[in-house]
């Protein structure tokens, strides 16, 4: 699913959820459990992830004003725990 573009950085699998992507080889690689949230398309830098699933067409990505990436790791790691 991750373009070819994908420069391995590793932020759509720091915002899954479900843990559904791992890197490997300096890309992106999804599994089989998306929840279909879309973070990792909102959150890639490079806006490069691409899903097989219904998208949101052109729209741009979208980040809630007061939720940072920083926030989405942080409580991620929480629920880790």
């Amino acid at each position: 699913m991750g373009a070819k573009e994908c420069n391995g950085c590793g932020v759509c699998a720091e915002v899954c959820p479900v843990n559904n992507i791992t890197i490997k080889e300096g890309k992106a690689i999804h599994g089989n459990q998306c929840a279909a949230c879309y973070a990792c398309l909102h959150w890639c830098p490079q806006k490069t992830t691409k899903l097989k699933v219904p998208t949101l067409g052109n729209r741009l990505q979208y980040h809630h004003p007061e939720i940072t990436l920083q926030d989405i790791k942080r409580i991620k790691g929480e629920e880790l725990r």
